[in-house]
Order: structure tokens, then C-alpha cells, then sequence
């Protein structure tokens, strides 16, 4: 049953181009922004660095990938409020199919579509790197590259199915859309170098998952390749969280999982004391 519930809501989403469209403009927007604007910029301010080109392009890229991984698997998690508002899910929760299978399917297949989808930004991207400087990324890289795809894809659904858990509005639900949409390209250093902001708001940003996920990308696209990048560079363009030291791929992906359990706990103590009438009908908000 599962299955077949998971298999409806991915079609469902790619059903409608648009929704498809927008939920990748935060990224399409960033990649927009960095050539027209951040690209030169940032030539100008690392002409020491050895292929500051290729780097900053695979550092845009991370960006990129982490800002897709928060739109696409909110706009996914988005039937979760349009199945709700309509009464599907009133009349799905009648038949056998029960509360936390329902909720499981939304929560899969909005994984499953972030990683098909960060998966066709990634292939698109190192194919048009690949064209314009040779690039290729080694096979443990494209590996772990994967392995990071799928665990973002997770975390940002369990953070998409916690934020439109009461959510009964698909108006509300466009509006917090286009708000996370925007928010996502500065939380994950997308719209602007992490080095730019005032030290106060660098510090905020490391307790948001967003700067983890840019993080770890970054991390792996440029793993062979921090010869020529001081701390002070890295730091700049946020490839590590500056914990007094800046982390690792292995620290950031630590913090990913500990913030996926912690969500999944909270949905599974809000699941024990909300009633199933309420799940159903959702608040008004």
C-alpha cells in the first residue's frame, strides 16, 4: 500500500511542470546571480588561488545542490497540505491504509524526489564543467556525492514534513513556500558568500541545518583540492562551519544525522499526542 501511495504522490509532482519548475528556481536563481554578479567578484578577490575558476564554480555548485535539496522536498511535501485541504487525506485515513503509513509515503516520496532531483541538477552540472574544463569528479567522490544526495534529500523532508505538519492552507502554504524559497539561497550561502555577513549573522548561520548541507557539498566537490585554499578561504566561502576549527565532511554529516533524529522524534511525539481528527483536518493556518 505503501508503495502505490509513494508511487501517486511522486507522479502527482512531476503531473504539474510548473510546481516542478519553481521548486528548483531557488537554484536556478543562485546559478543566475553567481555569473552575473558573485563569479567576477570573487575572481577578482582570489586571482592567487590555481584554478580559482574551477573552484568557485564547484563551490557554487555545492550551493546550488544544498538550496535545491530544502525547495524541491518542501514542494514535495506540499501534497501532504493539498491532500489534507481537499480531504484526501480524511478519506485515505478510512481505509486501511492507516496514520503512519500516510505520513510515511509523503515522507518518502518527497525524499526520493529530492534525490532525483538533486541527482538531474548534479548531472547537468558537471556535465557543463566537465565540457567547459575538462572536470571530473574521481568515483569515491561521485560515491559520497550520492551518499550526501540521499541524506539531505532525508533531513530536508523530515524539516519540510515538521514546518507543514499544521498547515491546513494551501494559501499559507505558497506564501511560507516563496519564504523558505528565498531564505534558503542566504541560509545556504547561495545569494552570498558566508564570509560577507557580519560576524554576528556567521554565527546564527551555524546553528541552522542550511549552512551544514552547503557545507558538506562544498566539502566533497573540492576534497582534492584545498592545496591551494588557506583556513581564512574556506572560512570565507563557508567549505567547513567554523566551530573553532572548521569541520569536516564527517562533522557535518554527524550533525545532518543528529538533526534527523531529533525531527523524528518531535513528529513522532507530535503524532502520540495529536489526535487523528486533527491530523486529518489540520489547524487553520
Amino acid at each position: 500500500m505503501i508503495s502505490i501511495l509513494v508511487k501517486r504522490h511522486i507522479v502527482l509532482y512531476f503531473s504539474n511542470k510548473m510546481r516542478v519548475i519553481f521548486s528548483i528556481l531557488g537554484a536556478l536563481i543562485g546559478y543566475g546571480l553567481y555569473f552575473l554578479f558573485l563569479r567576477d567578484n570573487l575572481l577578482e578577490a582570489f586571482t592567487s588561488l590555481p584554478d580559482a575558476n574551477q573552484i568557485l564554480d564547484l563551490w557554487m555548485m555545492g550551493g546550488v545542490l544544498a538550496t535545491a535539496a530544502i525547495s524541491t522536498t518542501l514542494s514535495a511535501v506540499s501534497r501532504f497540505v493539498y491532500d489534507r485541504e481537499r480531504q484526501v487525506m480524511a478519506d485515505l485515513l478510512l481505509t486501511e491504509v492507516g496514520l503512519w503509513r500516510l505520513q510515511f509515503s509523503y515522507f518518502l516520496s518527497a525524499t526520493l524526489i529530492g534525490v532525483l532531483m538533486q541527482v538531474l541538477i548534479s548531472f547537468l552540472s558537471l556535465t557543463t564543467l566537465y565540457l567547459q574544463y575538462q572536470l571530473l569528479l574521481s568515483l569515491p567522490q561521485l560515491l559520497i556525492l550520492f551518499l550526501a544526495i540521499c541524506l539531505t534529500s532525508l533531513v530536508c523532508s523530515l524539516m519540510a514534513m515538521l514546518l507543514l505538519y499544521f498547515i491546513k492552507k494551501s494559501s499559507t502554504l505558497e506564501v511560507l513556500g516563496n519564504i523558505v524559497g528565498t531564505l534558503a539561497g542566504f541560509l545556504t550561502g547561495s545569494y552570498i558568500s558566508i564570509g560577507v555577513l557580519p560576524l554576528v549573522a556567521q554565527k546564527v548561520l551555524t546553528y541552522t541545518p542550511a549552512i551544514y548541507l552547503s557545507s558538506l557539498y562544498r566539502q566533497i566537490f573540492l576534497d582534492n583540492r584545498f592545496d591551494g585554499l588557506t583556513q581564512s578561504m574556506r572560512e570565507f566561502l563557508g567549505i567547513g562551519v567554523n566551530w573553532q576549527h572548521l569541520t569536516t565532511i564527517r562533522e557535518d554529516a554527524i550533525v545532518l544525522v543528529i538533526i534527523a533524529i531529533l525531527i523524528s522524534i518531535i513528529l513522532i511525539l507530535i503524532n502520540k499526542f495529536v489526535k487523528k481528527g486533527v491530523m486529518a483536518d489540520g489547524l487553520s493556518l
